[in-house]
């Protein structure tokens, strides 16, 4: 069975976004009010996550950089091991969101429009350029 993809967005700081891979959340028209309740479980872990992050104030970057971070999630929200899927090539950056991920350690458990399937949740954290002091 290929598990459900539910993949962040990406926010300055290191901070994790939401961005749905699901198909079945687009919204119409004529009900823009309505939220679908994976939308609001991966805001809800999202916010989670962000709560966790710690940013390394040591590092000094030129240009912005990604990492993202897939993480496992059970029925009952409880997260497995974070894997880094894209690194941002700089050790202390992927650690600071591999460990945002592992301090968290559940969210909310996922809704039943995602039960039927493993769920993969990939968080985005970019670290922003560094502006130079004068």
């Amino acid at each position: 069975m290929k598990p459900t993809l539910i993949s962040s967005g990406v926010l300055a700081g290191l901070a994790a976004g939401v961005l749905l891979a699901l198909s079945a959340s687009a919204a119409s028209a004529h009900n823009l009010g309505r939220v679908h309740p994976a939308a609001r479980w991966a805001t809800s872990t999202e916010r989670a996550i962000d709560a966790n992050l710690e940013y390394p104030s040591a590092v000094r970057l030129r240009q912005a950089r990604s990492a993202e971070v897939a993480v496992n999630v059970a029925a009952d929200g409880r997260l497995g091991e974070p894997v880094v899927t894209r690194s941002t090539g700089i050790a202390a950056l992927d650690e600071a969101a591999v460990d945002a991920v592992r301090r968290t350690r559940f969210v909310p458990a996922p809704p039943a429009a995602l039960a039927d399937r493993p769920i993969v949740y990939q968080a985005t954290f970019e670290a922003p350029a560094t502006r130079p002091t004068r």
